[in-house]
């Protein structure tokens, strides 16, 4: 089968347990890599120095990978899937060695991390005063609109974003918790402590570099094909800058897919849709 590398999101939070729960059947078409990226949950450990966090450096390690990927497996080129803050890591990527992909798959594709936050903080106040939810309202006021170099902030709009269905639809934290507590190849202690401390050390140490972030600077000419699955609700990579983000790019083929019941996490929200694309669309191509 034609190798699959996936840069899960976060930045600290891995996917395999998602995958396996949701996306299984993939493997029947492709052999799938879920890498967990440097600090995130198997590759954490306390003693990652904090300067070896930065953006560079995570596409320097996926540049090493894909090289390593091409030579265990015997092929010359491999497909690409990012997903939100894997999607700005995979761009990058691609930019410096379109050789060695076949085709980049994103989902939740990040552009420019300041509108977006700006636009996922208008949403989310949108919707507090539709639904006249008060605490929401009042929290909301009290961090004013983004961009925010405190962490905390972030934390408390990401809070009433994912409430609100702009993570998943329905049940993100259920949906998530039900993958990790069954995923066999993590033990109790990735579980209970490497998940959770991987994922807050990477943001933490990643967060004022990822504010920096603008695709439209660095990744608009493509030498690959392109494709770009979307929730229609979602509000963490916001739905509509992502599609104002593809008409700009330029690719030897582009094609957008919008999973109408689905917000952040469409491939598993709306899993039978992603095999679909991937199989019928991306691997038949």
């Amino acid at each position: 089968n034609p190798v699959l590398l996936i840069l899960h999101g976060g930045p600290g939070s891995p996917e395999l347990a998602m995958h396996r729960k949701y996306n299984s059947a993939l493997e029947k078409h492709f052999t799938v890599i879920n890498w967990e990226q440097r600090g995130s949950c198997k590759s954490y450990n306390k003693g990652i120095p904090k300067d070896t966090m930065k953006i560079p450096v995570f596409v320097s390690d996926a540049r090493e990978l894909v090289q390593y990927l091409k030579k265990r497996f015997n092929t010359q080129k491999i497909f690409l899937e990012g997903h939100s803050w894997g999607s700005a890591i995979g761009a990058l990527l691609v930019q410096q060695i379109p050789q060695d992909i076949k085709a980049y798959i994103a989902i939740g594709e990040a552009s420019d991390v300041i509108e977006n936050e700006i636009a996922g903080y208008d949403r989310a106040m949108a919707e507090a005063k539709k639904r006249n939810n008060k605490a929401a309202i009042k929290e909301l006021s009290a961090i004013g609109r983004p961009p925010y170099q405190e962490l905390k902030k972030t934390g408390v709009e990401r809070k009433w974003v994912m409430q609100f269905g702009g993570t998943v639809k329905n049940g993100a934290m259920q949906m998530i918790a039900s993958a990790l507590f069954n995923c066999r190849e993590y033990t109790a202690a990735d579980k209970i402590l490497n998940y959770a401390q991987g994922s807050l050390f990477s943001l933490t140490s990643l967060w004022p570099e990822i504010l920096e972030g603008n695709m439209y600077k660095s990744a608009l000419e493509w030498k690959v094909p392109v494709y770009i699955m979307a929730g229609r609700h979602d509000a963490t990579v916001v739905y509509a800058l992502q599609e104002k983000y593809f008409n700009f790019i330029k690719a030897p083929k582009k094609y957008f897919f919008t999973f109408e019941n689905s917000a952040h996490m469409c491939a598993y929200e709306e899993p039978e849709k992603y095999l679909d694309i991937m199989v019928n669309k991306v691997l038949k191509e």
